[in-house]
C-alpha cells in the first residue's frame, strides 16, 4: 500500500516577497517518510508548488499511485488550500485523508467536526503515528474502533469525534533516520535572499523543542518544550551525507535556537574543522545564549556565516510580558561579541504585542539602529492560534472554524496585514510603522556601505539586490495604498 504525502503549497503567502522568500525541503514531512519506511512502507512524498506539479498532475498522480494514505500538511494560513486539497483527493480517491502539522495540532477536535473532507487528523510528533496507521490499512484491520489504540490522533464515529491519548514525544532522536530527501532532491529548494550563500543548500533539524515561554510562539504545539537534541555524531554524519549525495554547500539549522547546548555546539564546531567539512551554515539563535567570544569564533572558524536572533522589542516592559525571557542588555552584548568576530547577524523585531503604543514602536526602531544586525526582519504581530497571545483576544475566537480567516494570518515580512489593532493603535498606523521602520533602518549610508563590503560572491550580491529591490517594492505598495 502506498502512502502520499503531501506539502500544501504555501508560496503564495508571501506575495510580493515571494522571489526571496525560504524555499525549504519540508523535513516533518520527510522525517515521516523516511521513518516509515524503515518499518517497510511504501511512501512518496510530494511538493506540487516546489517540483512544479499542477493540480492536474497532481491528481493523475494520486489516480496512478493509488495510495490507501494521503496525508496534507500545511501552515495556518494555507490551512483553506489544504481543505480545498482534501475535498479535491477525497472525491477521485478512495485514500485514508490526513491532516498534519502545527494548524492541525492546535485544532484537531474541531478540524475533526468541522471538516469531514479529512478523515484523521494527527497532532503532535507524526512519525510513529503514521507508521501504526499505515500498519492497520496494510493489514486490512482499519476500523473506527481499532484507531482508539493509535495515540496522538483524531477522528469521527457516526458523527462522534474522538480524540486518542497523547503519544509522548520521542526522547531519543536519533533513533530516527535521516529525512527521505531522495523522493524530491535538493535542486528546488533554496535560502532565503539574505541568508543564502550558495545554490547548493539543505535545511537541517538537528533538535526539536524548545524550553522558551514565548506568549506568541506556537511550535511547542509539535515539538514540546523539552530540548531534545541530534548527538553531534548524527549531526555531522548528516551533513557529510548532504556533502557527498547532494553536493551541499550551505546548511540551514532550522533548529528554534541552535545554540542551547554550548558543549553539542563546541564538538559539531570543532568537527567540521578537524574533518574539513568547509561547509557554510547558518543558525537561529537567543541572544542569552552566547556564552563568549571564544564560543562565536569556533562558531565562525567552523563555517557559520549568519546568526539570526529573536529580540522582538526595544522595550522593556514588552520583553517581560511577552515572556521572552532576554534583556536589552543580553541582546546588546550578543550583537558586540557577534559583530566583533564577523559573523553577520539578523533580527527579528514585531510590533503590535499587548500594551505595545507609539512609543515603545518607536523605541524598538531606534533599539534595532542601535544593535545593528545585517537584516533588520520588522514584523506585526500575528497571534498564532494556541498560542497565549491568541487567548488575549477572545473576538478571533469566533472565526475559527472559517478556512477561509486563517489566510489573514501571515506576517508584514509575507505581505500579510495585520489581524489585529490596539487602543491607540489602527491597523493602519502598525502596517505604516513596517514602512517607517525599514527606511529608518536601511536607507543609511554607513549601513549601504558596510553591506556592499560584505558580499563575498555573486551569489549574494543577487540575493540581497532582490531582496532589496523587493523590499523597496512593498514599501511604495503600502505607503500608496495609504495615499
Amino acid at each position: 500500500m502506498k502512502t502520499l504525502l503531501i506539502k500544501v503549497p504555501y508560496m503564495q503567502i508571501f506575495e510580493a516577497m515571494q522571489k526571496t522568500a525560504a524555499r525549504y525541503f519540508p523535513l516533518g514531512l520527510g522525517y515521516i517518510s523516511s521513518y516509515m519506511k524503515s518499518k517497510g512502507h511504501d511512501v512518496l512524498i510530494v511538493d506540487p508548488e516546489m517540483q512544479g506539479i499542477t493540480e492536474s498532475d497532481l491528481h493523475e498522480i494520486i489516480k496512478q499511485e493509488n495510495p490507501g494514505i494521503v496525508g496534507l500538511s500545511s501552515v495556518t494560513p494555507n490551512f483553506s488550500l489544504a481543505c480545498k486539497m482534501a475535498k479535491k483527493i477525497k472525491s477521485i480517491s478512495g485514500a485514508v485523508v490526513v491532516y498534519g502539522g502545527i494548524h492541525a495540532s492546535t485544532f484537531a477536535e474541531r478540524i475533526i467536526e468541522h471538516h469531514p473532507e479529512f478523515d484523521i487528523v494527527v497532532y503532535g510528533e507524526g512519525e510513529e503515528t503514521m507508521s501504526e496507521l499505515a500498519s492497520m490499512i496494510e493489514n486490512n484491520k482499519f476500523s473506527h474502533d481499532k484507531l482508539k489504540s493509535i495515540k496522538g490522533l483524531c477522528y469521527r464515529d457516526n458523527g462522534t469525534v474522538y480524540k486518542t491519548a497523547v503519544r509522548p514525544f520521542i526522547e531519543d532522536v536519533d533513533s530516527l533516520p535521516f529525512p527521505d530527501r531522495d523522493s524530491i532532491g535538493l535542486d528546488v529548494y533554496k535560502a532565503t535572499g539574505h541568508i543564502g550563500v550558495s545554490s547548493k543548500v539543505a535545511n537541517v533539524l538537528t533538535s526539536r523543542g524548545c524550553p522558551a515561554r514565548c506568549t506568541f510562539c506556537e511550535s511547542f504545539l509539535t515539538m514540546g518544550y523539552k530540548f531534545r537534541a541530534h548527538s553531534a555524531d548524527y549531526v555531522l554524519a548528516e551533513i557529510r551525507n548532504l556533502k557527498e549525495r547532494y553536493g551541499v554547500e550551505q546548511i540551514v539549522f532550522n533548529d528554534d535556537t541552535f545554540t542551547i547546548n554550548y558543549d553539542r555546539v563546541k564538538t559539531i564546531c570543532e568537527r567540521l574543522i578537524h574533518d574539513n567539512y568547509n561547509i557554510k551554515w547558518f543558525c537561529f539563535a537567543r541572544v542569552n545564549t552566547i556564552r563568549d567570544e571564544e564560543m562565536l569564533r569556533l562558531m565562525k572558524a567552523s563555517g557559520c556565516v549568519q546568526i539570526n536572533f529573536g529580540v522582538e522589542t526595544g522595550d522593556e516592559t514588552i520583553m517581560k510580558s511577552i515572556k521572552k525571557g532576554i534583556t536589552l542588555d543580553q541582546a546588546r552584548k550578543a550583537f558586540q561579541l557577534t559583530h566583533k568576530v564577523g559573523i553577520k547577524t539578523s533580527a527579528g523585531f514585531i510590533f503590535g504585542f499587548p500594551g505595545e503604543t507609539k512609543d515603545s514602536i518607536e523605541r524598538t526602531i531606534n533599539f534595532a539602529t542601535e544593535l545593528n544586525p545585517d537584516v533588520a526582519l520588522f514584523n506585526v504581530l500575528v497571534p498564532f492560534p494556541g498560542t497565549e497571545t491568541f487567548q488575549h483576544y477572545p473576538q478571533l475566537h469566533n472565526e475559527i472554524d472559517n478556512p477561509g480567516f486563517w489566510e489573514s494570518f501571515k506576517t508584514a515580512s509575507a505581505g500579510g496585514d495585520p489581524v489585529i489593532e490596539l487602543p491607540g493603535l489602527t491597523k493602519e498606523e502598525l502596517k505604516m510603522a513596517i514602512v517607517r521602520a525599514n527606511r529608518r533602518y536601511y536607507i543609511r549610508l554607513g549601513y549601504l556601505v558596510r553591506q556592499l563590503a560584505r558580499i563575498r560572491s555573486y551569489y549574494e550580491l543577487k540575493s540581497n539586490f532582490i531582496g532589496a529591490l523587493e523590499l523597496l517594492q512593498k514599501n511604495i505598495k503600502s505607503f500608496s495604498k495609504k495615499i
